[in-house]
Parts: C-alpha cells; sequence; structure tokens
C-alpha cells in the first residue's frame, strides 16, 4: 500500500513538472501549444498602417528568383537552392526582407509565385492546429474558401476575409 502511494505521489509530481515545463515554454515562444490570434481588426489597422510596404513585399516576393524562402525570425535567414540557408547579416537582399518581414509581423514566405501566403500566427500543432495571415492573389477567383465577415467568428476549416484590393486575411484550421 505505501509502494502504492508513492508511485502516486511521484505521478502528481511528474504531472506538475510537466505542466510547469509547458507553461515555461509558452512563455518563451508564445506560438507553443495554444495562444489566441491576433484580431481581425489588428492585422487590418497594420495593413492599413503599412499599405504601401506590404504592396512592395508582394512585388518583391513575386519577382524574387534566388531567394526561396524567408525566415525573419532572430537573427533572420534565406532559403536558396539546394535548401541552404544564409545568414541576413551576409546577404543584403535577405536582410531587406527580413528588416521588411518583421516591420510588417510575418512569420514567414516562399518567393518567386502566387498566390502568396504570409502567416503571421501559429496555434495548436501541425494535426489540430491554425494559422493566420495575410494572403494577396492578383486572381483573388481563384479562392478555394468561402469569404467572410469576420475570420474571428467563423467555424470553418478556411475562411478569408477581403481587406483591399487583391488583399485577404486568412485563417486555416487543420
Amino acid at each position: 500500500m505505501k509502494s502504492f502511494a508513492i508511485k502516486g505521489c511521484l505521478f502528481v509530481f511528474l504531472i506538475l513538472l510537466a505542466c510547469v515545463f509547458v507553461f515555461w515554454l509558452s512563455s518563451i515562444s508564445p506560438n507553443f501549444i495554444v495562444h489566441s490570434h491576433p484580431s481581425d481588426e489588428q492585422m487590418i489597422d497594420n495593413f492599413t498602417q503599412h499599405r504601401a510596404e506590404f504592396d512592395q513585399l508582394a512585388q518583391m516576393l513575386i519577382d524574387e528568383q534566388e531567394l526561396l524562402v524567408i525566415f525573419p525570425d532572430d537573427p533572420g535567414k534565406c532559403q536558396i537552392k539546394d535548401q541552404k540557408l544564409i545568414e541576413a547579416a551576409d546577404n543584403s537582399k535577405c536582410n531587406d526582407f527580413v528588416q521588411l518581414f518583421k516591420r510588417l509581423g510575418l512569420e514567414w514566405a516562399y518567393t518567386g509565385n502566387e498566390p502568396l501566403w504570409l502567416p503571421v500566427s501559429f496555434s495548436g500543432i501541425s494535426v489540430s492546429g491554425s494559422t493566420k495571415g495575410y494572403y494577396y492573389s492578383s486572381d483573388p477567383s481563384a479562392l478555394s474558401s468561402e469569404i467572410v465577415s469576420n475570420t474571428d467568428k467563423t467555424n470553418g476549416r478556411s475562411a478569408y476575409r477581403l481587406i483591399e484590393g487583391n488583399w485577404f486575411i486568412f485563417l486555416n484550421r487543420n
């Protein structure tokens, strides 16, 4: 009986330790496990304040052929051919992208084609999480999901909200 009580206490201790670890990870990485996405209004305000930069970025990403993926997280990197990563500090074009991504609050993006998916936040895990960000396409009729008035209030797996012109907010749930 005493052995069972010790094992029970040890089990409770390990559960508490795991919870502390998850909360600690969440505090140093806000996208770990679950967090709330920015609201549509916050994203629209950001877009409105930086409209010219978003348009400039869209054209830069579509035209780019050397840099394949932009990763603005510190210190900032870009992927080139053969999946090689280069530091933003070592490449002025990569650095320009990284700085623009940081100003606009973007997580990463592929270059060289449309449509553009510009994630802003992730929540959950790959099999049951969600992603929210900006979507750009010169042909918005190609959207495969419904257009809604507010992605914050949608229950579907994917939704888009028109911001202006060819710019949308997207929300994808896995």
